[in-house]
């Protein structure tokens, strides 16, 4: 007859035994990578090109009456066309030759205008989905007709942006108070099909605001919400992208960067930030804390993975801003001022300062002509070569260099 002590060591056996084949049975996020802010940090050092691509191409663009680029400017790279965004425009130009091919719709209350020229591209159609407040979003192709409106169901707050994956469509969510969905799945119509619940924990209400200050930093913008006993750090980084064939996902003020797998969220790489505080310990916090960190435009390729990190993000005076790439080969992580750039191994021309990439891996930046020809008139022995031919005869009131390094 067994004693209950007997029976005691027996459930105490198969519950170790349990436990140990749960821990080697493979959980999800077991091989999660580390990418090692903490020590990169400590030992800065110089940042090259080649990490993030094999092969870098400047591109003129055109400069014309009707195709002058203004102020805040973004580049992004389509498939056949350089994408060219600020305050109320969308261009587009050659991808190959830099050659102005037309303005996309414009920003206005009519039918066919929309809110931002920001768009959501469909890859598979060559189109772009541009927000219309409060839920509709207008079409275009990319040689500027426009195809009409879509609209989502409604479901909480309207998607903040959106990814074409074959006959669905996948969508971020934010509320200010939160929390949302913060990822909603749709068809081909528009419905909502399923959802993924925001980790985030509820924000400071709108009622107990007493100011707001936004700010930009490097590629990075937020919103700093100032409430009687609580200070809340809001951001507006993309939050959803596409790597290859991957679907990336990683929330605002979370260390966590994740992969979309069958409707749930995989872990693929962990931020390790040591003594500052990240994730959702320094989205919200009592009035005079410090040491807070905000990582942000995540842009990834095959070859590895660049973002920036704000350093004491509650600091009113100046706050430390640091590039830094995650090699995907060694899993080694490097870090420098976001001042010094990336340094132009690859053809020995100026520091790249990326702002986009797409799913292809193709990073994409603009360069002033201006700063363009300061640094040409600084290295003449460059601008002897004949690839460099082009570059030489920009004037200071040309439209900016768009600089395209692909894998």
């Amino acid at each position: 007859m067994k004693t209950k002590r007997t029976i005691c060591k027996q459930a105490c056996g198969i519950i170790s035994v349990l436990f140990l084949l749960t821990a080697c049975s493979a959980p999800s996020g077991e091989n999660t990578g580390v990418v090692d802010v903490a020590t990169a940090l400590e030992h800065p050092t110089e940042l090259k090109l080649s990490q993030l691509g094999n092969h870098v191409r400047y591109v003129p663009l055109e400069t014309t009456d009707s195709s002058l680029i203004g102020h805040r400017a973004r580049v992004s790279v389509l498939k056949r066309h350089i994408l060219v965004t600020f305050p109320n425009n969308c261009l587009l130009f050659d991808k190959e030759t830099g050659k102005f091919m037309g303005k996309v719709g414009r920003v206005g209350p009519d039918p066919t205008s929309y809110s931002s020229p920001e768009p959501c591209y469909d890859e598979a159609n060559d189109w772009l989905y541009f927000k219309r407040e409060p839920y509709k979003w207008v079409k275009y192709d990319t040689r500027g007709h426009y195809l009409g409106t879509f609209a989502f169901s409604k479901v909480g707050s309207a998607p903040a942006c959106c990814l074409f994956d074959g006959p669905r469509i996948i969508a971020y969510h934010e509320g200010m108070e939160g929390p949302a969905n913060s990822i909603t799945f749709f068809d081909a119509s528009g419905m909502a099909t399923d959802s993924i619940p925001s980790s985030l924990g509820k924000g400071i209400s709108i009622r107990d605001l007493l100011s707001v200050n936004i700010k930009k930093l490097g590629n990075m913008s937020f919103m700093l919400l100032i409430g009687k006993d609580v200070h809340q750090v809001t951001s507006q980084d993309r939050t959803l992208w596409m790597s290859n064939q991957n679907v990336r996902f990683m929330e605002h003020f979370s260390d966590t960067l994740y992969t979309l797998e069958k409707n749930r969220l995989e872990p693929y790489l962990v931020f390790d930030t040591g003594k500052w505080k990240s994730g959702e310990d320094a989205r919200q916090v009592a009035p005079g804390t410090t040491d807070c960190m905000m990582i942000g435009s995540v842009l990834e390729s095959g070859n590895g993975l660049f973002f920036q990190c704000a350093l004491d993000i509650y600091n009113e005076e100046k706050i430390p801003v640091f590039n830094g790439i995650y090699d995907k080969k060694t899993g080694r992580t490097y870090m420098a001022p976001l001042e010094d750039g990336i340094a132009d191994d690859l053809q020995g021309l100026m520091p790249f300062h990326p702002q986009s990439v797409n799913k292809h891996g193709e990073y994409a930046s603009l360069i002033e002509a201006g700063e363009v020809t300061e640094w040409m008139d600084g290295h003449p022995e460059v601008g002897r070569l004949p690839q460099w031919e082009p570059l030489t005869k920009l004037v200071e009131d040309d439209n900016p260099v768009a600089v395209i390094v692909t894998p």
